[in-house]
Parts: structure tokens; sequence; C-alpha cells
């Protein structure tokens, strides 16, 4: 294929694609893009399933402007295509009267002495306000696209707006819009779905569920729209599947996963999303622990610009955190695929989470692992603090769920369980806890003292 069709190829369409038969209407998120007319510079930005092109093309297809709409895909990302893409766009719209040819040149002197300043004499000379659309602009990158989105922006006439769908980070030139107010940027949190829109989107899915089902599965999907859709569908289909909250189907979104966010990962980040999904919290020291290698937090600022689905936690961006649904799927592929990765991921975050005085995601870890030698020695470690502060509901959650045959099977479980049961007054489980301690002393001896101390203050001796 040669270079023009190449180019050719990059566009999917240069007007906005047409409804589906059946498609929700963002309302919320278009009443922001109509109050937006002041604004040169709207930005969608957000990862795979959110929504971002089908709400552009609402908009366009509202807009009583005319539009411009190109879409570039990631295999012909050519700035100086682009540039000529559009000058071409507005002469075949009827905004240029002549059709414009732009000078040639690769090189950055080429580009700004002849490319830029054509541009921009051609936008310029535009008298009516219009829309361009660039969708997927995500594909794009490099300096050349930085200083065209500039030169964009600085010549659009009165009126004329620009708007981007991405998911990777926008242009250092538009950046610089935020603090001047001539940026309006859409992220995930703007994009996901609200309790109406979730409701009318499984509504039009035919996907009969509860109210209160409705919410939890906005809430595990955090309103994420394609797990929001995907769980409607196989609802409305009558399909069971393999849920993450109990709610969202695990094989459609898992492929979906698979191939929009973990496939075009480099091996690297793969593996370091793929061990960091044990983590509720991601941090430098915690995924260098899990992921075997240093360097965790330039790593995870990287992600995170060019992925919304790592969330930063703090302004310093020194924590983060995974959308809960990418979480689970990461976590699940892990275990799948190498299960002793699993295990030794969730070992490291067991221990690490100790170490920096986490105790809850420590007990998290060790009992997801059901190692019950790690949790019986983290829980009774940390048992007298909370004995001694009368903090026994913390105790209690820590073993709450673990089965009663391994709460008698290992003497840090049988310990911290007497002094639960005593708590409660419940002499029947007190003594079958009692003996159990004394009885995994003799192979544990180091408890032998604490069994001790337990039937002296309960008096047994």
């Amino acid at each position: 294929m040669g270079v023009s069709e190449q180019r050719h190829a990059a566009v999917l369409r240069t007007r906005a694609p047409s409804a589906p038969g059946r498609e929700l209407r963002r309302d919320r998120v278009l009443g922001l893009l109509e109050h937006s007319r002041g604004i040169p510079v709207v930005a969608l930005h957000a990862p795979g399933g959110y929504g971002k092109t089908t709400i552009l093309a609402q908009w366009a297809r509202e807009d009583d402007r005319p539009v411009v709409w190109i879409s570039v895909r990631p295999e012909a990302p050519d700035a100086a295509w682009l540039a000529q893409k559009v000058v071409d766009e507005l002469h075949e719209t009827g905004l240029l009267a002549e059709p414009v040819v732009l000078p040639r040149g690769g090189d950055a002197v080429a580009w700004h002495l002849g490319v830029l300043p054509a541009i921009e004499a051609a936008m310029s000379g535009v008298s009516r306000p219009f829309l361009l659309v660039i969708d997927d602009a995500g594909a794009l990158s490099g300096k050349h696209w930085d200083c065209l989105a500039a030169s964009i922006v600085t010549s659009l006439p009165e009126g004329a707006q620009l708007a981007l769908g991405t998911r990777t980070v926008l242009p250092a030139s538009l950046r610089k819009l935020r603090t001047e107010e001539q940026l309006l940027e859409l992220g995930p949190d703007v994009l996901a779905l609200d309790a109406l829109e979730g409701a009318a989107l499984l509504h039009l899915l035919d996907a009969r569920v509860s109210d209160s089902a409705q919410m939890e599965l906005l809430e595990a999907t955090e309103g994420w729209p394609v797990a929001v859709y995907l769980a409607g569908r196989a609802v409305a289909s009558g399909r069971k599947a393999p849920v993450v909250g109990d709610l969202v189907p695990g094989a459609d979104l898992s492929t979906y996963l698979r191939d929009e966010i973990l496939a075009p990962l480099d091996e690297a980040d793969a593996h370091f999303l793929l061990r960091s999904s044990v983590l509720t919290r991601l941090d430098e020291r915690s995924c260098d622990a899990v992921a075997g290698n240093g360097s965790s937090l330039a790593r995870l600022r990287r992600l995170a610009t060019s992925n919304h689905l790592l969330v930063p936690l703090d302004r310093g961006e020194e924590q983060f955190r995974m959308h809960p649904v990418l979480r689970e799927f990461l976590s699940g592929e892990l275990r799948s695929r190498d299960p002793q990765a699993w295990r030794s991921a969730h070992a490291a975050a067991s221990v690490t989470c100790e170490e920096a005085g986490d105790l809850d995601e420590a007990v998290v870890h060790a009992r997801e692992l059901q190692d019950d030698a790690r949790l019986g020695a983290l829980v009774w470690r940390h048992s007298g603090m909370l004995i001694g502060t009368g903090r026994m509901s913390v105790l209690r959650r820590w073993l709450d769920g673990v089965e009663p045959n391994r709460l008698v099977a290992d003497g840090g479980l049988a310990l911290a369980s007497s002094w639960l049961a005593a708590q409660a007054g419940d002499d029947v489980a007190l003594g079958r806890y009692e003996m159990a301690a004394e009885a995994c002393a003799v192979r544990q001896p180091d408890i032998a003292p604490d069994v001790a101390l337990l039937k002296a203050t309960m008096a047994r001796e």
C-alpha cells in the first residue's frame, strides 16, 4: 500500500457517524457541550468504552454549524496528512472557496516555515463558525502534532471549536489552555453513567433488573458505560456468565478488556499491571515488591496519563488505584495464566502492607491466598494490641469468613478465636478453640507461652 493509500485509509469518516437503531442519548453530557460555545477546545479524554465517539457524534448531528469529522487510525498517525485533510474538508464543506495544497516537507524547518503558516492562513480565511472533530486523536503524537494543534486553535474563527476524542494525554500546547479557561476537558468522572443514564441504558437493552441491582451495578462498574452495556446485554439475553462484583458478565467484559486494554500494552507494562492488580492501592514500594522491578512510580505516572483506568489518589501522584473492573479482570487473568505468580504477588503484598502498617490489607492478602500459616502468624502477632485496646471488632473482621476447620488447625488462629469466644461469652467455643490451640502448640512451640497465658487468664489452671 502506497503512502497516499495509507493516508486515505486513515480516514474512517469525514461526517458524523449515523446513529444505530438503539442508542442512549447522553443528554447530561450534551448539555455541557452545547454550553461550551465560547470555549475553543473541547476534549473528551477517557479510556475505551466511555462513549466518546458516540457523544461527539450526537453533538455533531445536532449542532447547527458545519461539521468536519476526521477519525485517525493508529496505523496512520501522520500530522502532515491531518493538516492537509483539515483544509481539504473545509473546502469540501464549502467553508473554503478554493482548495489549498499545503507545502510538503517532514523536517522541522519546512514544518514551521511552510506547513503551519499555510494552514493558519487557510483557517483564518474561514468566515463562518464550524465544528472540527478529530476522533481517536490519541493515535497522533510527537512535536509536529503538538504544533499543529496549537496552530489550529490559534487560527479558529470566532465561534468555531476543535473537539477531540482521545484515550491518551493531550498535546502540551492544549494542556496549557487549562489555566486560561480555553479548554473544556471531560474525563471519566463526567463521561461515566449516572443513575438515570444507567437505568435508561438497561431499559434500552430490555434488561430487567431491580432498582437495587441497578445501583449495585453502577457502583461495581463506577458507571463505566461499556461494562454496564455488557452486563445489560447479558441479562437481556438470559445468559449466565462469570461475574465481577456479582453483576458484571465476566466473559464479554474479559474479551473487551483483553483486546482493548491489555493487548496494546508492551510486555513490560502488561507484566507490571498484571502483578500489581493484586493491590488495592498502588504506590512505588508496593508495586516494586509485587512486580519485581524498580522505577514503579515513573511507570505508574506514565500509565495513568495514557489510560485513565489508573486513577491518582493524591495531588503529588504518589499513590494510585485501578478501576475496580480492570483490577478484577487483571487479577483473574494473572491467576489463570500463572497461578504461582499470582500467589507470590499476594504474598509479597501481604508482607509489604504489614511493614507499611496497613494491617487490614496485609490480612486481606493472606486470606486471599488461604495461607493459614501466614494468616495465623499475622493475626496473632497483632492480636495483643487489639485485645489490649478493646478493638475486638477488628480481630473479628480479620477472621470473618474463615472456615471453622481452618481456625482450629493453626495455633495463631485458634488463639485469636479463643479470645473472641471469651469476649462473646461463648464457653463452648472457648473450650474448643483453647483445646485446639493447646494441640497446635505441640508443632508450634513458639505459641506455648501464649496458650499458658490464655489458660491462666481464663482460670483453667
